[in-house]
């Protein structure tokens, strides 16, 4: 079992002044530790002149006892022009630091027509240590033949000289009677790469299904942690999983020696200090030896970002 504990609420976006004015949510928390600062990213977002969501960027940064310090209130990266894979927005965006190189992998998305999104993987570069960011109109990681659609949530991290990703791969769209919208499947994978760049999928599934081949796995993002690698990671059904908590997002863990073979080790456990129903997109982060993970509560960090101690991992 994988216990949580001391849970805490950190981040707001109503209570707090964003880049638009009339931002919602604090999607994916993707925390860095900066000296004494932890950075803390997440994607937020507003609607546009057609009432349609449009997410981008930002971050805050906050003392090791969780107090917001301050709070961006600048354009961290610019969305993409027209016809480009973020077009319409970015989510997730997970910071990178290899040698005192400031990075970011983006999960642009644009609209589609016989379904909601494509998605695709970008490598953002910055000069000022995070604060701002430039990128390509292309991506690093996009739809192939073995994975055809919905290519997102990458997270790198360097182990041993090569540089992992961890991201997910689109398996099947389906329409059902359950619905009025059409829903998606998606797996963990990983590719591999020597310079950010240029990158080698494995195409591969590598975390064993619990609720069966519709199962919905998203958000990927590793850390070694008393002698062996963890993978934290959300899941859910494929359908009714809006309004219906049975079927919403939960956090899972995973274990490695190798990097390559993974063995799911159950679900989060979270005290009663978190009286969520649903929670997804962790981000863990080692901080005085002792290990947390940031994550998003009910629907899909719409109230904020909460802070929880991994408590146990037997």
């Amino acid at each position: 079992m994988i216990e949580a504990s001391n849970c805490r609420h950190i981040f707001t976006p109503q209570h707090q002044k964003l880049y638009h004015d009339n931002s919602e949510f604090a999607q994916s928390p993707q925390a860095v530790f900066l000296n004494d600062t932890i950075r803390v990213y997440f994607t937020s977002r507003y609607r546009d002149d057609k009432a349609s969501y449009i997410s981008y960027p930002s971050y805050f940064e906050c003392d090791t006892s969780f107090k917001v310090l301050n709070v961006a209130s600048h354009e961290i990266i610019r969305l993409g022009d027209l016809g480009t894979y973020y077009e319409h927005g970015i989510f997730p965006f997970s910071p990178f630091v290899d040698e005192n190189n400031f990075y970011a992998f983006i999960s642009g998305w644009s609209r589609r027509v016989s379904v909601p999104v494509e998605t695709a993987i970008g490598l953002a570069i910055s000069s000022d240590f995070g604060h701002n960011f430039s990128t390509s109109p292309g991506p690093v990681l996009s739809a192939t033949q073995q994975s055809p659609f919905l290519v997102v949530d990458g997270y790198v991290k360097k182990f041993n000289g090569i540089y992992y990703m961890w991201y997910i791969h689109g398996t099947e769209w389906i329409q059902t009677d359950v619905s009025d919208k059409i829903e998606r499947v998606y797996k963990i994978t990983y590719a591999t790469s020597k310079d950010l760049v240029t990158w080698f999928p494995s195409f591969s599934n590598i975390i064993e299904d619990k609720l069966g081949v519709y199962e919905c796995q998203a958000l990927p993002s590793v850390v070694f942690y008393e002698g062996s690698y963890l993978m934290f990671f959300c899941y859910r059904t494929h359908i009714d999983f809006r309004k219906n908590s049975a079927n919403s997002y939960q956090i899972a863990c995973a274990q490695s020696k190798d990097l390559l073979n993974w063995h799911r080790l159950g679900d989060v456990c979270f005290d009663a200090s978190d009286k969520s129903i649903s929670r997804s997109y962790p981000s863990p982060l080692v901080i005085n030896n002792q290990l947390f993970i940031f994550y998003n509560g009910n629907d899909f960090g719409k109230f904020g970002i909460k802070v929880a101690k991994i408590k146990s991992l037997l």
